[in-house]
């Protein structure tokens, strides 16, 4: 899947969804994480990088032409000492990320809606939709992107609602997240007046009381873009112990399922 993204129910899916049976999926893939701005320096962002996922992997891992290119940097916003670790905050800093990430997204919202004609290498001239196949990011990034809590609420899963004493459990299968579903719960959370009906209704899910940027962007689901990525999962990568076993893991749910 990684190598060829176009041979999975992902992207067929996606094909299926497109208002016209000539349109063809344009698919990206959108890489973001923290990182610091200079070697030298403390201050760190978020780059958000964009790769082609119709292209073959050789191209788009490339440096030259349909490689991978970097669109911008998002802000990481200053803690701050009087109202850090609240729920209002996080919050905050969410909506700072997704209000950004709207204006990245803004040209390609419009034209995953419409649509535009491509004169391709053959001559023909076809019909593309613009969406988001796969989100790389690590957790952390996971849970601003789909806007959950983490692995402190009741379904720490960006992709399902495995609840968390559940985790362990891999015998049973639990629904899957799905904006549309998400949405329709942000909704109605948002009718009540009172902020701890409104938190009791968004807790049943895990979600935070914030707009998703991603929900502009036609044909894509934010839960099911969200990739595991193995780099990500395990910061210090696998090791072979002499008894075969792997190094410590560092993925926050796995930290919390496995304990100290």
């Amino acid at each position: 899947m990684a190598r060829r993204p176009w041979t999975v129910n992902a992207f067929w899916n996606s094909q299926s969804s497109l208002p016209k049976d000539e349109g063809k999926p344009f698919t990206f893939i959108i890489y973001t994480d923290k990182a610091k701005l200079s070697s030298f320096g403390h201050q760190k962002a978020y780059p958000v990088i964009v790769q082609c996922a119709n292209l073959p992997v050789g191209i788009r891992n490339g440096e030259g032409f349909g490689g991978g290119r970097l669109v911008g940097w998002l802000p990481i916003v200053e803690e701050d000492r009087q109202y850090s670790g609240t729920q209002s905050f996080v919050n905050f800093k969410n909506v700072v990320w997704h209000k950004l990430f709207k204006c990245l997204l803004k040209s390609l919202a419009l034209l995953s809606k419409t649509g535009f004609w491509v004169k391709c290498w053959d001559g023909i001239e076809r019909l593309f939709y613009l969406l988001i196949l796969i989100l790389s990011a690590d957790y952390e990034e996971q849970c601003v992107m789909s806007l959950i809590h983490g692995t402190k609420c009741k379904f720490p899963c960006p992709v399902c609602l495995v609840p968390r004493e559940e985790l362990g459990n891999v015998l049973t299968s639990y629904p899957l997240r799905m904006s549309a579903s998400m949405q329709a719960t942000l909704r109605e959370a948002q009718n009540f007046i009172q902020q701890e009906d409104k938190e009791k209704v968004l807790m049943s899910r895990g979600l935070r009381d914030v707009g998703n940027a991603f929900l502009d962007v036609a044909h894509t689901d934010v839960h099911s873009a969200v990739s595991f990525d193995h780099l990500h999962v395990n910061n210090e990568a696998l090791t072979q112990c002499p008894v075969g076993a792997t190094s410590t893991l560092q993925s926050p749910l796995l930290k919390y399922l496995l304990g100290p």
